[in-house]
């Protein structure tokens, strides 16, 4: 009964189990989560503040099974 009187056991629970293996677990995997929401953001703020780079889309015209510039096509002949 002293021991309810004392509220020991609040002071107990209210402590989180970080020495445990699923404590460590629970620290690691929010940590992973962190640094992947951390790595999304920076490459956000990147693409959207950094140097604009060529990219296929802006060489889509330029585009041959050769690699060289495109020909114009020949006109058909007039009949």
């Amino acid at each position: 009964m002293s021991e309810i009187a004392s509220n020991r056991w609040e002071a107990e629970s209210s402590k989180a189990p970080i020495v445990t293996a699923g404590g460590i677990a629970q620290i690691a995997i929010m940590a992973v989560f962190s640094l992947l929401f951390a790595y999304i953001l920076f490459g956000c703020v990147q693409g959207i503040f950094g140097g604009k780079k060529a990219t296929m889309a802006d060489k889509y015209g330029n585009m041959t099974a050769e690699g060289g510039k495109a020909e114009a096509p020949a006109a058909p002949a007039a009949e």
